[in-house]
């Protein structure tokens, strides 16, 4: 069975049913509010985790009670949390959520702890990256970070999930990059142009 590494975010998910997504200046009322472990690392790792992947998870939590719950969660589908670092004065990254009737959805993102995963960090863990076949990573940690990543596995197959969509990623060489998966929105930010249908995808 090949070995999965999934690098990235941990995000605590605070998720609010709407009407309609607030404009500038709108206050509007949810009748629902969900609270779930979430952050695109970790949904990677939990769902590899629960098809019965060999999946291993490298990020970073704050040492409060986000990020030990977060841990035990993984480790029910079992996911290696053995790389996930609890980190003391800062707090686990968390994710404000509006979700319309319609479907659309609005998010604010604080980082948090999941910025701590510096490019030192990442050549620290050299050893451990290389160990494994296939090496998952998104953009809900430094760009940095990233490209050190992409150094330090050159002969893994990477997998980048492009979100949140950040133009300066197409700056860099991703020739090692084996698939890169953005959705629409993502796709016309990263290539400067109108995602309409089929023939522009």
């Amino acid at each position: 069975m090949k070995k999965i590494l999934v690098i990235g975010s941990l995000n605590i998910d605070f998720s609010f049913r709407v009407k309609e997504i607030p404009v500038a200046g709108e206050t509007v009322n949810s009748n629902e509010l969900k609270i779930s472990n979430g952050g695109k690392g970790a949904n990677q790792a939990y769902t590899i985790g629960k098809l019965g992947g060999n999946v291993c998870m490298l990020g970073m939590v704050g040492k409060d009670i986000y990020g030990k719950n977060f841990k035990k969660c993984l480790k029910k589908v079992n996911v290696n949390v053995k790389n996930i670092k609890e980190i003391s004065n800062i707090q686990t990254g968390k994710a404000f959520i509006n979700v319309s009737e319609k479907g659309e959805n609005a998010i604010t993102v604080f980082h948090g702890a999941n910025y701590e995963i510096t490019p030192e960090i990442i050549f620290k863990n050299k050893k451990l990256i290389q160990s494994y076949d296939i090496i998952l990573i998104q953009l809900e940690i430094p760009i940095e970070s990233i490209l050190e990543i992409l150094k330090i596995a050159q002969e893994k197959t990477i997998i980048l999930d492009p979100a949140p969509a950040n133009i300066n990623i197409m700056n860099y060489d991703l020739s090692n990059v084996f698939l890169m998966k953005p959705n629409e929105t993502e796709l016309s930010i990263l290539t400067k142009k109108a995602i309409t249908d089929k023939e522009s995808i």
